[in-house]
């Protein structure tokens, strides 16, 4: 076991707050600004998620009360909204951001003359899909991003929301107000592509989000405040990146897929170890990277989204402020 691994274990064997010390093991060891800037984005995608697959086997075998701490770190997150409507801010979702791109997106903000106020991960809606962070976490519905243009929940707010369906949409912002929500469908409409069958589809993701950021980010109104988030992540689940258990009865349960809302008489099935019960929403969510079988144009993409793993769970958080405006300059 190395030093890095030896640090996990030291954490996960605290009798509680284990949360906050796997995040900074992620952060420092796993998703680094240094393994990002020494490595290539393939290397930098396979080996932190080698170290991911082992985080969450060993949670999953030793450690399972961290589940509960990340649905308690769910239940309890801010909203959205109030950080949104705040005076001259815009909130800026790129949908399936994961805690990986986070080195990337410190990378282009400093090329690109912004200074990050405040850096940290958050966390995802219960499941770990769009429409239940949309619901949890913007305005109490479930509402596909983009129809939140036309949310009279955001304009009652003096909140005006524009969603770029694809890399290359732009949205003139100047004059439309001092709170902006801006959705994009990147890098989440990406996990489609023939691609996101394998590690390639990373370097892809990494290649475009340039375009995205001189798009979004710098067509942004000086002297906003800039916070940069995302409503999932994604797991990485090639052959060899998934969890050694393979959780029959679990994924009979969800039917192969990664979470599930029970019925009305429905009983939840405490019994199984790979399966969360998130009692107060009457959801079930598969726990860490095993690997499910989906039907449909998904089943062969090895990208995944909608369970309790850490990949998942976990999403970039980032405040930003242009260096020509701090100060109050």
């Amino acid at each position: 076991m190395n030093d890095s691994f030896r640090d996990l274990f030291s954490i996960l064997v605290r009798p509680a707050g284990r949360l906050a010390g796997v995040q900074g093991w992620l952060r420092n060891s796993v998703w680094s600004e240094e393994r990002f800037a020494g490595l290539s984005p393939r290397d930098y995608l396979e080996t932190g998620e080698r170290m991911a697959r082992f985080a969450d086997d060993l949670i999953l075998s030793g450690a399972p009360q961290l589940y509960d701490e990340l649905v308690a770190a769910a239940e309890s997150s801010m909203s959205l909204l109030a950080v949104a409507r705040q005076p001259k801010s815009a909130l800026v979702v790129l949908d399936g951001s994961s805690i990986r791109e986070l080195p990337l997106i410190l990378q282009l903000a400093g090329q690109t003359g912004f200074t990050a106020a405040e850096v940290r991960y958050a966390v995802a809606g219960l499941p770990s899909d769009t429409m239940s962070f949309v619901e949890q976490r913007l305005i109490g519905k479930r509402v596909a991003p983009s129809q939140l243009e036309t949310r009279k929940e955001l304009k009652e707010a003096g909140i005006v929301a524009r969603y770029y369906d694809s890399t290359i949409r732009v949205h003139e912002l100047q004059g439309l107000g001092d709170s902006l929500l801006l959705w994009s469908s990147f890098p989440d409409g990406t996990y489609m592509n023939f691609e996101a069958k394998s590690s390639g589809h990373f370097e892809a993701i990494v290649k475009q989000f340039d375009v995205v950021w001189k798009n979004m980010v710098l067509s942004i109104p000086r002297g906003f405040r800039i916070v940069i988030t995302s409503d999932h992540g994604y797991a990485y689940l090639n052959s060899g990146y998934d969890s050694e258990f393979k959780a029959e009865k679990a994924l009979t349960f969800l039917e192969n897929n990664r979470s599930r809302i029970l019925g009305p008489e429905e009983a939840s099935p405490l019994e199984i170890p790979e399966l969360q019960y998130v009692e107060q929403r009457r959801t079930v969510m598969l726990r860490g990277r095993v690997k499910n079988r989906p039907q449909g144009p998904s089943a062969n993409k090895v990208y995944r989204h909608g369970g309790m793993s850490l990949m998942e769970m976990l999403t970039p958080y980032v405040v930003l402020e242009h260096e020509s405006s701090k100060g109050g300059s």
